[in-house]
């Protein structure tokens, strides 16, 4: 079982000591881009997660039904936003620790609703900013990149996969039409097989048709191509924060492609 909460403050702290590197190496954040990101410098990634952790610590600490009951702080000036983030931060945390993973939170996503759902995305959620945040700070400074967790990364693949890239739950309006592509993604923990499609209808915006997948619940006889390495190297691909270079590819290495083109999310 995964430990969010420590995931969330761990990750936290290691995003905030690499934005602090870059002042401390005499470089305004203003003046050094995010790599995957690059409309934001690195104040603008600070003030980011300020803003997503604050939302949440909102939510769940004021048992909000609708974001438009939260009241969000304002942007401070670049050299306050730091504090500003280690303040909700530990706000997050400690709002987080208190109820159960049962217990009910708005969300954004149908299969979320409830604090668990929250403590999972926010695990992830820091994991992938201070991805970022390293990332720009060895811009400045040349230092590598922290480990990542290869049990915290598996859930992220898990995770990208069922709420970002799944036809499931389908919208009222919508239907799967599933292609003859699919793909095989493997970690050392598990793998997942993923049928490439598309959910097409019509909504109140006219005319709909998108990319998705659909998550097989048992294995295919024989996918298109698979996709095998660690679970930090594909987690990071899927969320567009670095290549593969160890993973090993097989079959029809379009489907890779098109899967990855689906995971334009930052």
């Amino acid at each position: 079982m995964i430990e969010f909460l420590p995931a969330i403050g761990a990750e936290s702290a290691r995003f905030l000591a690499a934005i602090e590197s870059i002042d401390a190496a005499g470089t305004a954040l203003t003046d050094v881009r995010v790599p995957a990101c690059p409309d934001w410098n690195a104040a603008d990634l600070a003030w980011h997660l300020t803003e997503v952790q604050a939302f949440w610590a909102t939510m769940v600490g004021g048992g909000l039904s609708s974001p438009a009951e939260a009241e969000m702080p304002e942007r401070p000036a670049d050299d306050q936003v730091l504090a500003l983030f280690a303040e909700q931060s530990e706000r997050l945390v400690s709002v987080l620790t208190d109820g159960a993973d049962e217990d009910p939170c708005w969300s954004w996503h149908p299969t979320g609703g409830n604090i668990g759902w929250v403590r999972r995305r926010q695990a992830q959620e820091a994991l992938i900013h201070r991805i970022d945040a390293e990332q720009t700070a060895a811009l400045v400074t040349a230092a590598p990149l922290s480990d990542v967790d290869e049990v915290l990364a598996t859930d992220g693949i898990d995770e990208m996969i069922q709420i970002m890239l799944s036809s499931e739950p389908l919208p009222e309006w919508g239907r799967f039409e599933p292609s003859d592509r699919s793909l095989r993604i493997t970690v050392p923990q598990r793998s997942w097989d993923l049928t490439i499609g598309r959910i097409v209808g019509t909504n109140d915006d006219g005319p709909q048709d998108a990319g998705a997948v659909r998550v097989e619940e048992d294995p295919l006889a024989s996918p298109g191509a698979t996709l095998t390495g660690s679970a930090a190297e594909i987690d990071l691909w899927l969320w567009r924060r670095g290549p593969l270079t160890d993973a090993s590819v097989r079959g029809n290495q379009a489907v890779v492609q098109e899967v990855y083109d689906f995971s334009s999310v930052e």
